[in-house]
């Protein structure tokens, strides 16, 4: 399980997310430009993210970064497809 965490001017907002991907040693996860989140990681970029698997976790902190990959996104494309 995915989880990402944003910021909605002074509430905390967590939601789990369905498209994630470790592509070429970092960590992709798509959201949709008309979802609320993806306002939110404009306006605040600052993010935090959450996954378990079995019994171990990872706890991961930073800064949102927008990109435009299309080897990504064909690779998004791919697993969506499955």
């Amino acid at each position: 399980m995915f989880f990402l965490a944003t910021v909605d001017e002074d509430q905390p907002k967590c939601r789990p997310l369905g498209l994630h991907i470790l592509y070429e040693d970092k960590i992709y996860f798509g959201v949709g430009d008309f979802k609320d989140v993806y306002k939110q990681m404009i306006a605040n970029p600052k993010i935090e993210i959450v996954a378990t698997r079995g019994e171990d976790i990872l706890r991961y902190y930073g800064i949102a970064k927008f990109e435009d990959n299309k080897a990504v996104l064909e690779k998004a494309a791919e697993i969506l497809q499955t």
